[in-house]
């Protein structure tokens, strides 16, 4: 990757996160929960969008972000009143400047119509005016016609002080170097004076270097260029202060530091780019300064002094990290290997006279612990909440509620629930094809109907996830009509996926949703009607190792659940036998364990079996059936009651129970294939394969026809 891929992989990293929390700003604004400073906030989220997107001309962006930040500009200064209606423009906008960023991202065709609509009313509610049309270039002149003027040449110098946590966030002087060149760098100077070699410390920041500037850049198109290093550098313009920049300092920063402030004391390095409409790129920077005006940001705070700390109120500063995703899957991959090891190492030793060395087993049992700590400490960091995921969300239901002419509003809760980041980067998919087919088929088009069944005129959908054992359920629910069922049964029948004369029962039908190509559309929409939604989710969320299910109340709502496991590398087992075969039931599932007895099972007349536990019928299912092992059962049976989530509490027979262990999971279905009823395989300290049981699987092929627990 060259200087400039890396440093627009920057810009994007840094736009996700600006954008999040321009989401969160707008958010706060439409409740009502929104200050002064949740307007700020929101207005310097567009402003350091707009001023990365100059230093790559990024132009689409640029202006709609110019004129997005001037309406937020006319709502801190007090010349705007935040309204509901101006709090829908603002999330709209907000949904367009996201378009604009994924689209200098990864190309493609934007919404045109979509953007020029938002822009307009924009433009409309802060009473600008639309820009004039970009004029076309001149034709070549004519032979013997004079030479155009040559371009302007601008000369000025950069006091770059990059401070403590420079280095920890990833900038490399070197880099930062060799990308300015292009941009007209012509010389370097470093510090005049270094401290004794015993002192000097790159991490502690404190030390300067002069870039000389010749080029054709105005020094504000360079500060917006410098952006991406707002938070870890001090960037000060020493000479040729031109086009607005004659304040001295980055985007944000109060004027020229004074010598001997400490580095990254200064706020973000950035400038603004040319204003949207022709106007100067001074305009756009005199918004920044600090200004004697009441509905203007105070002034910026004077740097303390080094080594002051800046007083007692002074907030300490969380120093964070960016590393590449594969380094992190490299190191969860070794600790994996580790956690193999340390139980491999562990049953040799426990085979062997280690003479009653205690010592020995109390380093076994130290090693052990630190593994497991190692192990969830490295978990930690791949764990990352769902709000990424969320937030993208409320643009897809205000799409459609735009496309379905639906008054739809969504309610998200659990934003914060942590779960592996490889999970998330995969959930925007599924959760938006449950959306569409919450928006479309379920809620009702007709707000009248709505009222009429006793409904507010307004659907709701509901998004939420928790954590629960060592799996995450994200929920999906809304309030419409439901699923159905004759419908749904005709249309099967129609298609050929059910015999005329076959019986299904209600949770068949409505599971037909997630066969391949079923849609109960009419017609064909760029919504719905090809039956590729369900499907997918279904297909994603099993690829993840998770299951989705449904619970559907015709005419009040349907919901479905998702059911994930918080990481796809390392888990908690219970490892037992069946037919002489090892497995690993997942620790969150089970329970308890109990011997059975022979007045403890009784058989009904289907057939199948219930185990009365204190006071409470539950279902008995046979791992050696369910598994398809054959054979009889052993008389000194043990039962695993396990939790199966949707189904509730059930006894799994198994001839023995092992013990616990962590273990490492391997994926059966991109070393093998899908296997149903198994989520996956490990390997066990003796060095044999066992393999890891979907509990809910196994539980549905082994009682086709469970009874319903009963109490008694």
């Amino acid at each position: 990757m060259d200087d400039s891929a890396d440093y627009q992989a920057i810009f994007f990293a840094e736009c996700a996160e600006l954008l999040t929390d321009l989401q969160d700003r707008l958010d706060e604004l439409s409740d009502g929960t929104g200050d002064a400073e949740t307007v700020n906030a929101a207005f310097r989220a567009v402003h350091s969008i707009k001023g990365g997107a100059a230093a790559f001309g990024f132009r689409d962006l640029i202006d709609f972000a110019h004129v997005f930040e001037t309406v937020m500009d006319q709502i801190r200064s007090g010349r705007l009143d935040i309204t509901p209606e101006i709090c829908a423009l603002l999330q709209r906008a907000g949904d367009v400047i996201a378009i604009l960023v994924e689209h200098a991202r990864d190309g493609g065709t934007l919404p045109e119509e979509r953007i020029a609509r938002v822009l307009a009313e924009l433009r409309e509610t802060g009473g600008l005016e639309a820009p004039a049309p970009r004029a076309e270039p001149d034709p070549a002149p004519a032979a013997g016609a004079a030479e155009p003027p040559a371009p302007e040449f601008h000369e000025y110098r950069l006091r770059v002080t990059p401070g403590p946590n420079f280095l920890f966030s990833g900038h490399d002087l070197l880099k930062m170097i060799r990308a300015l060149k292009p941009h007209g760098l012509i010389g370097v100077t470093g510090p005049e004076t270094l401290p004794p070699v015993a002192e000097l410390d790159l991490h502690r920041g404190g030390l300067s270097w002069i870039f000389d500037f010749a080029t054709e850049t105005p020094p504000a198109a360079l500060m917006a260029f410098l952006e991406i290093y707002a938070h870890a550098a001090q960037i000060v313009l020493l000479e040729g202060q031109e086009d607005g920049a004659a304040d001295g300092t980055a985007d944000g920063a109060a004027p020229a530091a004074a010598e001997g402030d400490p580095p990254g004391d200064a706020a973000p390095a950035a400038g603004a780019a040319p204003a949207a409409g022709g106007a100067p790129a001074a305009a756009t920077r005199a918004e920044t300064r600090p200004a004697a005006t009441e509905s203007g940001p105070p002034p910026a705070r004077p740097a303390a002094p080094a080594g002051d700390g800046g007083g007692p109120d002074r907030p300490r500063v969380q120093k964070s990290l960016r590393v590449e995703l594969s380094r992190i899957d490299r190191l969860v991959n070794l600790v994996g290997e580790i956690v193999i090891t340390q139980a491999v190492l562990a049953q040799k030793l426990s085979e062997i006279d280690t003479g009653g060395n205690l010592e020995l087993g109390h380093a076994v049992e130290n090693m052990t612990r630190q593994t497991r700590e190692l192990q969830e400490s490295v978990m930690a960091i791949r764990a990352q909440p769902v709000k990424s995921v969320f937030q993208r969300m409320p643009r897809v239901v205000r799409d459609l509620a735009d496309t379905l002419k639906k008054d739809v509003r969504l309610v998200l809760s659990g934003e914060h629930t942590e779960v592996d980041t490889t999970v998330i980067e995969e959930l925007a998919e599924p959760l938006t094809h449950m959306l569409r087919n919450s928006m479309d088929h379920g809620i009702e088009p007709d707000p009248e109907a709505r009222v009429a069944a006793g409904k507010p005129a307004q659907g709701t959908i509901w998004l939420s996830a928790e954590h629960r054992g060592e799996r995450v359920i994200i929920t999906v629910e809304d309030d419409g009509r439901g699923i159905d069922r004759e419908r749904v049964l005709a249309k099967a029948v129609e298609k050929g996926l059910v015999g005329p004369d076959e019986t299904l029962s209600p949770e068949d039908i409505d599971n037909l949703i997630f066969h391949p190509g079923f849609s109960t559309a009419a017609e064909v929409s760029s919504v719905s009607g090809r039956g590729v939604g369900m499907d997918v989710v279904k297909k994603k969320i099993q690829t993840l190792g998770g299951r989705v299910s449904l619970i559907n109340r015709p005419g009040k709502g349907l919901k479905f659940t998702i059911t994930l496991p918080l990481t796809l590398a390392v888990l908690d087992g219970m490892t037992i036998c069946v037919a002489g075969e090892r497995f690993i039931l997942p620790l969150s599932s089970v329970v308890e364990a109990i011997r059975l007895t022979e007045n403890r099972v009784e058989r009904l007349p289907n057939g199948s079996r219930v185990m009365l536990l204190r006071g409470q019928y539950l279902p008995v299912v046979s791992l050696r059936h369910a598994l398809g092992l054959g054979g009889p059962d052993r008389p000194e049976e043990m039962a695993i009651v396990v939790d199966t989530e949707t189904g509730g509490l059930v006894a799994l027979i198994v001839d023995e129970l092992i013990g616990q262990r962590q273990v490492v999971l391997k994926s059966l279905e991109a070393n093998y294939h899908r296997v149903e009823g198994v989520s996956g395989a490990t390997i066990l300290g003796d060095g044999r394969v066992a393999l890891i049981l979907d509990i809910p699987a196994l539980v549905k092929a082994g009682a086709p026809q469970q009874p319903v627990p009963m109490e008694v």
